[in-house]
């Protein structure tokens, strides 16, 4: 369970106060966000001589705050609160497990190169938790309280939107001060508000009305450590990259219905024993563009299913929402970045004799996010 406290206290340095250029950034402007996360996981073993069953869920959420003490230099904190619950074994020896956490993360950040409204960060931030884990059942572990802390590095930049919004992308790189072998790094992506307005060049219209069609890449990863109620460590990376296609209708052409054809890698190690999996993944969707300016919202609506796989996974399916931006770069190309997603999955999978069937639910604000390039014409 520390693990699993110790990785949200990873997401609450990743997603703290930002800031832009030029006034942006002057003394006495402030910044606040939220962050906030819901996770469910469900397991049952047919076949076995006794059915096991399993849950794991999650929730997290966050809110910071950051000030410019002087020009370009901001100073934030945040505090986050997380909660899990964990429940494994045979029916006749059920072991549950809960744990809550308070996480502060007091931190600052440098602001450089500043360019119309592009501008450049580098920051670095504490961050301290208090967690406590109650656990019942046969051979369940006593009752703990425990501290965690850790400290991160990030280098990153943002981009204004309008006059009180900026988008955010930056690599970080986290170092556990008490058990100095627990350290991570990986790419994060955000948006943040400003509440007073501020300096911003105005976004062009763009030529989406007179385009038809679009191809386009989508990469997705993801990481989680947890640690169960033995104290035995689970490391899961899931990595997914998507290739697509679509065609642009409606009026204004700003409705988009597609096809796309996409590789998941899962990789997972449990006390000392490690597996990969692969499955390919289709999936039918619709997007629709709220504006016809370079940058706009645009929401997405999907439904995936696995066609070939590894011989574990028998039947992958998943529905899902999306909420995001889209920045059209020229006439003809396009970033695209999910940053509110909501998703429903269920599978089947053979692992010797018995059959696996999970069902998970999973809704993340500015976490796994998924970032795209996409041409049209």
């Amino acid at each position: 369970m520390k693990n699993k406290f110790r990785n949200l206290i990873i997401s609450s340095a990743m997603l703290t106060v930002s800031a832009a250029s030029f006034a942006q950034t002057e003394k006495g402007k402030s910044i606040v966000g939220i962050n906030a996360s819901i996770y469910s996981y469900n397991v049952k073993a047919k076949g076995a001589s006794n059915e096991t069953i399993a849950r794991n869920s999650s929730q997290f959420i966050e809110l910071n705050y950051g000030k410019f003490v002087r020009k370009n230099l901001l100073v934030g904190l945040g505090a986050s609160f997380s909660a899990s619950q964990l429940k494994s074994g045979f029916p006749s020896a059920d072991i549950s497990s809960n744990a809550t956490g308070i996480v502060f993360s007091p931190g600052i950040r440098q602001y450089f190169g500043n360019n119309g409204n592009f501008t450049f960060f580098g920051g670095a931030y504490y961050s301290l938790g208090f967690v406590k884990t109650k656990s019942e059942g046969v051979n369940a572990s006593p009752d703990q309280k425990s501290i965690t802390s850790s400290l991160t590095a990030e280098l990153g930049m943002n981009y204004f939107i309008n006059q009180n919004f900026a988008l955010e992308a930056k690599i970080y790189n986290n170092s556990g001060l008490i058990n100095l072998t627990n350290n991570s790094s990986g790419l994060a992506f955000g948006i943040k508000y400003w509440p007073q307005n501020t300096t911003f060049t105005p976004l062009e219209e763009s030529e989406n009305t007179f385009k038809n069609w679009i191809i386009g890449v989508d990469v997705n990863t993801r990481k989680e450590k947890t640690q169960n109620a033995f104290d035995i460590e689970t490391t899961s990376s899931t990595t997914q990259a998507e290739i697509y296609a679509g065609k642009f209708i409606g009026s204004k052409k700003n409705h988009l219905v597609g096809l796309g054809l996409g590789r998941e890698t899962n990789k997972n190690s449990s006390g000392g024993n490690s597996n990969t999996h692969h499955r390919t993944i289709i999936t039918p969707f619709y997007e629709y563009y709220f504006k016809t300016t370079k940058l706009t919202p645009i929401a997405k609506i999907s439904s995936s299913f696995s066609i070939f796989s590894s011989s574990q996974y028998l039947l992958y399916m998943e529905n899902s929402a999306d909420l995001g931006l889209a920045y059209f770069v020229s006439d003809h190309f396009l970033v695209k970045a999910n940053f509110i997603h909501l998703g429903a999955n269920f599978q089947r999978q053979k692992n010797g004799p018995p059959t696996y069937v999970a069902n998970q639910f999973h809704f993340n604000i500015f976490d796994n996010s998924t970032l795209g390039l996409a041409y049209r014409w």
